[in-house]
């Protein structure tokens, strides 16, 4: 997939792949304690914000294209929790928009 993206999209799962480990350090250390069921929860509730934060809403429209074959359909709206996933980062990224335009 990589070698597919612009240069953009490939700083961007470059930062997204070290965001969610990042994310998930303090269990990996025991610094923090969970179940794996919540650890489950909490890696998947980080991948929103790791994606915006790594520059996924400004990608070009041919990122987006690679990213969402590459992905499938059936990933981003195969289960409850891949849905609330996708429509957080969605609406993180039309937050950012709604920024953005207000100051351009």
């Amino acid at each position: 997939m990589r070698q597919k993206l612009t240069a953009a999209g490939q700083v961007w799962i470059t930062k997204t792949m070290f965001c969610l480990q990042r994310k998930l350090v303090p269990y990996a250390t025991g610094d923090q304690k969970t179940t794996c069921a919540s650890l489950r929860s909490i890696a998947y509730d980080s991948h929103p914000s790791c994606y915006v934060s790594g520059g996924v809403c400004l990608l070009p429209p041919g990122d987006w294209k690679v990213i969402f074959e590459t992905v499938g359909l059936k990933e981003i709206f195969g289960s409850l929790d891949s849905i609330k996933q996708t429509l957080k980062t969605a609406a993180e990224c039309a937050a950012l928009y709604s920024y953005l335009t207000a100051y351009w």
